[in-house]
């Protein structure tokens, strides 16, 4: 007489990364062959499917193929688990003991860890309380020294500037050895002209809907193309596409000017799987790490334009040509663009957009594009002009031997903020000489004390960006000609347009009187060249006329 099949089993196979470089025996493949044969010598236990987490961890249960497992259960179709051992099933100790002392003895499911021998029909009081526990605390052991291993290992990557991703990001792969990131040629120039075709004027999903129509694989299918084990969450479609977001992503991903940043996230703890973003301030950031795609001066005028607003012509797939850098100088809002039709003539005038709502805010600012482009013509070639002149001055400054050299390092700005915080340390200490002195009490020496200290860590902030500033400004590398070469390219320029204005201007403002004021791209770094040329021409002066003072005198 043949016995009657008592469990309808399911075998549950995982496999996570922090297991890959173990044994063969934690293989999927060798978990199944291991659970198949144990089912054909038990009778009283048929095996109808199996369900498989590969490259999932065990310290918590938000896993596909066991969320699945579960659901079975719950529907009744399931009533035995089966796994090579414990480790297999999970590595949370609290979690583990709480499904199988009290959900699967709930739901009256029978559990089996064959390698652990643990058959939770068969097992006594001893062995459920306490050698089931144990196994499950070392195995949430081991998670939690993998974790510690993996963060060390990936805290020395950080500050090594060594890339920490699992994949190459899109643009570039990753050099075998030393894992440096190298630009993938195949789309490198994809990069390249969703820039370009941002600078043009074109919008997110412009770029997006001609990269379709280009049949261009979007950087997951990409990947996939080209890494049979990418994953990168279910997939929803058949075939991804290219979307706004994704341009985005890449135009604002500073990879691409040749800058790696790392520690953007963090987890608290092995526990923990879902990401907490970091504070950009305290990113690792280092510059000049692989081959850039982008230049930094065409990143820095996407941003510019990413960063506004645009109203986009009806008629042409761009935007306008002031779109997004006019503005009023009194309120400091957008100026809005109008079309006015006189005598069949068309005429566009720009206004405050404030005023345009409410007659009461502001002032109109009345002003046609074209006087604004009439004005803004010499207003630029002015400016480059006289980059041009700085940069020339900046040059003769680094010839100079070091004895003259000397003098080179006063800067006004910095000799201001070290008085400021020469003065705040002075009143910082009178406050404790007078507490010495009983005169005021400890709350209001604690009160002064945090703000005389608060106002000293910002004003050494100040100066110590200040000095890198300069510092960046003076010293003849990639970044001073970076800008100074965009100037210097659009030297004798006749004619304005959009991607030229993106690339030269921050932002215009219109006063009363259609006075206008002109803020340049890299305006910081050209006040700070100005500025110090300017000193050091003072002090060249005074130092010429030190000597005649001198023989008068004598």
């Amino acid at each position: 007489m043949s016995l009657k099949v008592l469990y309808k089993a399911i075998a549950y196979l995982r496999l996570s990364k922090e297991d890959g470089d173990e044994a063969e025996s934690n293989s999927i493949r060798n978990q199944r062959i291991l659970i198949e044969d144990y089912v054909k010598r038990q009778a009283d236990i048929k095996l109808i499917g199996e369900k498989v987490d590969d490259g999932y961890s065990g310290v918590n249960f938000d896993r596909p193929g066991f969320q699945e497992m579960m659901e079975l259960i719950r529907d009744g179709k399931v009533n035995c688990v089966i796994v090579k051992d414990l480790s297999r099933f999970a590595r949370n100790f609290v979690e583990s003991g709480k499904y199988l002392q009290q959900i699967f003895p709930f739901l009256n499911v029978r559990f089996i860890a064959i390698n652990d021998n643990y058959d939770s029909l068969k097992a006594d009081y001893q062995t459920n309380n306490l050698y089931v526990p144990i196994k499950n605390l070392f195995n949430d052991a081991y998670s939690r020294d993998v974790s510690i291993k993996m963060r060390s290992f990936y805290d020395y990557k950080k500050r090594n500037g060594m890339p920490t991703c699992a994949f190459a990001v899109y643009g570039y792969r990753r050099e075998k050895g030393s894992k440096k990131l190298l630009v993938d040629e195949n789309v490198a120039g994809v990069i390249q002209s969703i820039a370009a075709a941002k600078l043009f004027g074109l919008s997110l999903q412009q770029i997006a809907d001609k990269l379709n129509e280009q049949q261009v694989l979007c950087p997951a299918e990409y990947k996939r193309s080209i890494s049979p084990n990418y994953k990168c969450g279910p997939r929803k479609k058949v075939v991804c596409k290219w979307t706004k977001m994704a341009v985005s992503r890449i135009l604002r991903n500073r990879v691409y000017t040749g800058c790696l940043e790392l520690g953007k996230t963090y987890r608290p703890n092995y526990k923990v799987k879902r990401p907490f973003l970091v504070a950009k301030d305290s990113w690792s950031q280092y510059e000049n790490a692989h081959e850039a795609i982008l230049s930094k001066v065409e990143f820095d005028t996407i941003q510019r334009t990413m960063d506004v607003e645009m109203r986009r012509n009806p008629q042409a797939e761009t935007s306008y040509l002031l779109n997004g850098i006019l503005f009023c100088a009194d309120c400091h809002q957008a100026m809005v663009r109008r079309n006015v039709y006189s005598k069949g003539k068309k005429y566009v005038y720009y206004n405050c957009a404030s005023n345009r709502k409410d007659k009461n805010e502001c002032t109109p600012h009345n002003i046609s594009e074209d006087t604004i482009l009439k004005i803004l013509l010499p207003v630029i070639r002015n400016h480059v002009e006289a980059v041009v002149e700085i940069d020339d001055m900046l040059h003769y400054l680094d010839t100079l031997p070091e004895r003259q050299g000397a003098s080179r390092t006063i800067d006004r700005h910095i000799k201001a903020l070290e008085a400021e915080l020469e003065k705040n340390r002075r009143f910082k200490r009178m406050v404790f000489e007078k507490y010495g002195e009983k005169i005021i009490d400890q709350k209001t020496y604690l009160e002064y004390t945090e703000i005389y200290s608060k106002k000293c860590d910002d004003l050494e902030a100040a100066i110590s960006k200040r000095r890198e500033e300069l510092q960046a400004v003076l010293t003849a590398g990639a970044s001073r000609n970076e800008w100074v070469r965009l100037f210097k390219k659009n030297r004798g320029i006749k004619n304005l347009n959009r991607p030229l204005l993106l690339s030269l201007i921050e932002r215009v403002e219109v006063g009363e009187g259609k006075n206008i004021t002109v803020r340049f791209a890299y305006q910081n770094q050209f006040d700070i060249a100005k500025e110090y040329i300017d000193n050091f021409k003072t002090k060249e002066a005074e130092h010429e006329l030190e000597p005649a003072e001198n023989k008068r005198s004598s």
